[in-house]
């Protein structure tokens, strides 16, 4: 019978877990991403290690001996466990090569191995609409530095903004769906669990709901953080030169819809 002579140790300081943000099964649980990404560090110890995996990223520091200690002879349960160790700021970019996702930016306190999940969304580009249908967005800023009269044009472009969609199904949960708008502020969602309306329904489409939570400080930024983001007032699709806080819609199964703020190709959004 061999005699363990040492048992060398290596804990991670902490775990990034990108997660796809616009698919919530209704539970409020998000899959993770099953494909490649890139993680561009913008602030970090400098013996930071990085090891990727889909949906994952591990985070080393190679320099905390208290992480990797070196026991003499087998280790108990109790010098198994992981030591205490500093907490420092991770932070940078995530990104997607393949262009199916949305890059975001991140910061996070690491080293505690508590752990952090993190949210990315497909691009118009990466999202189908399929059978089910969805909608399609232009979205833009108003310009708070012109007259009254012209604050509704919208000519800016409402880069990263979250769009967040509320659907009512005629029994059932009420449904809620996330997508991201591009650098462009150009957005799809797809609505692909609203159910089909029975025979005997009492109307021909569900009632809907449509919120905005963006910073107009995004606007020449190559990616933002969508946990930052704000709620921002809405054009009025049904009144000129009149902002909401949500807008009500009308949603039918299988529809590619487009709404569009009064008298606009686009959705305007306050820009303070």
């Amino acid at each position: 019978m061999s005699r363990v002579l040492e048992t060398p140790m290596h804990h991670a300081s902490d775990l990034l877990t990108w997660l796809d943000g616009s698919r919530d099964d209704g539970q409020g649980r998000l899959p993770r991403i099953d494909q490649p990404l890139t993680v561009t560090l913008d602030e970090a110890p400098r013996d930071i290690q990085l090891i990727q995996r889909p949906g994952r990223t591990l985070v080393w520091r190679r320099s905390q001996a208290e992480l990797h200690p070196v026991v003499a002879g087998e280790a108990s349960e109790a010098e198994r466990a992981r030591p205490a160790a500093a907490t420092f700021t991770l932070a940078g970019t995530v990104s997607d090569p393949a262009g199916r996702f949305n890059p975001r930016l991140f910061s996070v306190s690491a080293g505690a191995a508590a752990g952090h999940p993190l949210a990315l969304y497909p691009s118009p580009a990466g999202t189908l609409l399929g059978a089910a249908g969805g909608l399609q967005l232009a979205l833009r800023y108003a310009d708070a530095d012109a007259p009254d009269a012209d604050k509704y044009a919208g000519t800016r472009l409402a880069a990263w903004a979250l769009v967040r969609v509320q659907i009512t199904p005629l029994v059932g949960p009420v449904q809620h769906y996330t997508a991201q708008a591009d650098a462009r502020g150009e957005c799809r969602i797809s609505l692909r669990r609203v159910p089909q309306l029975p025979k005997d329904a009492p109307a021909p489409d569900y009632a809907a709901l449509l919120t905005v939570q963006a910073d107009p400080a995004t606007l020449d930024t190559a990616a933002a953080d969508p946990d930052t983001l704000l709620d921002r007032q809405i054009g009025d699709p049904a009144a000129a030169n009149s902002f909401t806080d949500q807008v009500a819609f009308r949603f039918r199964p299988g529809q590619q819809l487009s709404l569009t703020s009064f008298g606009k190709d686009h959705l305007v959004l306050a820009a303070t």
